[in-house]
């Protein structure tokens, strides 16, 4: 059990600072959306993936490592957003897997940045760097959605763990 804090408290730590990189993102993203009505399911997505990483947090800190109780409806907030994460790291590892698997995917991807530089008449970056950054992009996104998952379901067993910490009154600040 011990191990399982200390590895849940490094994800814990670690999820929450992306999820304020995120947060960033999510905000630019909402602008964009309130043109474009299709992205907002990804906007959509993308706050329930931060909402989980800062609500698990608040669990982590005020219940597992001081032992205090929480509001009921943080349980709830943590469950219902933990099921759109899911969707979210499941959907980057199917997306990275297919995209690595077909390298004329990469080759669009190309073609599709080549054709931006001529529209924009900026000077041309080099195609070998545009893939490496690209490739990084991909990875990390892979080792977030592996790491958001592994979080995930150890935030369930100690929610099973510690239904005890989720009463009606919780105590004060």
């Amino acid at each position: 059990m011990k191990k399982l804090i200390v590895y849940y408290k490094v994800a814990s730590y670690i999820l929450i600072v992306i999820a304020g990189i995120l947060s960033l993102v999510d905000v630019f993203s909402l602008l964009i959306a309130l043109a474009n009505p299709i992205m907002l399911l990804s906007v959509f997505i993308l706050t329930g993936v931060i909402i989980y990483s800062f609500a698990s947090f608040t669990f982590f800190t005020r219940s597992i490592q001081n032992g205090r109780q929480c509001k009921p409806n943080l349980k709830d907030w943590i469950k219902v957003n933990a099921y759109v994460s899911i969707a979210f790291g499941l959907l980057v590892i199917v997306q990275n897997i297919s995209f690595f698997s077909s390298p004329a995917n990469m080759n669009e991807v190309l073609k599709q940045v080549n054709e931006m530089q001529r529209q924009m008449k900026t000077p041309g970056v080099a195609t070998s760097t545009i893939m490496s950054t690209f490739k990084t992009i991909l990875y990390f996104m892979v080792v977030y959605a592996l790491l958001l998952l592994a979080h995930i379901f150890m935030t369930f067993r100690l929610l099973k763990e510690n239904n005890h910490l989720f009463g009606d009154k919780p105590t004060q600040d």
